[in-house]
Order: structure tokens, then sequence, then C-alpha cells
């Protein structure tokens, strides 16, 4: 697998260094810091650019096959993508459960997980 530094260079466009802040390697597996995405207060620009860099690095799909979502009730909790209502599907469980306790788990709201046939 490439090194993160090299997906980095292959996506078209510039990172914002808050958004690069966010995503670190780790004994070869790239990790999100969704602790510090909530703090970050990004533009409508910087968040589009955000998706699209998880998308581009594997983290987020817009394919709901074989990747996750989170619901709670009848609303949907995973992201979505700015322009147009695609929901981005989870691509690991573990970013999952990350992101629903980050931004869910202190509101009482916390949402089941599901897996994509």
């Amino acid at each position: 697998m490439q090194e993160l530094s090299e997906r980095l260079k292959e996506f078209k466009g510039n990172i914002p260094k808050d958004i690069a802040r966010s995503i670190k390697e780790k004994d070869g597996k790239i990790q999100i810091d969704w602790g510090y995405i909530k703090s970050t207060t990004l533009s409508d620009n910087k968040e589009s650019i955000f998706y699209e860099l998880l998308i581009h690095l594997g983290i987020l799909s817009t394919e709901s096959k074989n990747n996750y979502l989170l619901t709670s009730g009848h609303s949907v909790l995973n992201l979505l993508s700015i322009g147009c209502p695609t929901t981005l599907y989870f691509t690991r469980e573990e970013d999952a459960t990350n992101y629903n306790k980050v931004f869910y788990g202190e509101s009482g709201r916390s949402g089941e997980l599901f897996k994509g046939l």
C-alpha cells in the first residue's frame, strides 16, 4: 500500500492545512482525527475538499455495498456531500464508530451501524 504522503500528492487540488492536520498515518494505516474535524469550522469549500480527499483515500465512498451507514430512528447520520444530496458511506467500521462517538456520543443520539450488502 502507498504511503499517506504519496496518496496526498496524487490528490488533485490544494489540501488546506487544517484538513491535512486531521489525517495521519500510524502503523501503515490512515487515521482520521474526527475530534479535530468537529472542533474546526470548515467553510463549504473546505468541507467539500475534505470529503473529496476522504473518498480519494478510500475512507468514504458514495457506494453503500460493503460500506457502513449510521442511522438514528429514521435519520441518516452519515456525512452528506456538499452540492448534492448523496450520502457518503464509511468504508471502515472503526471510522464509522469513531465518527459516531465524536459527533453523537455526547448528545445521546448515538446511531446504529449497518453494513451495506
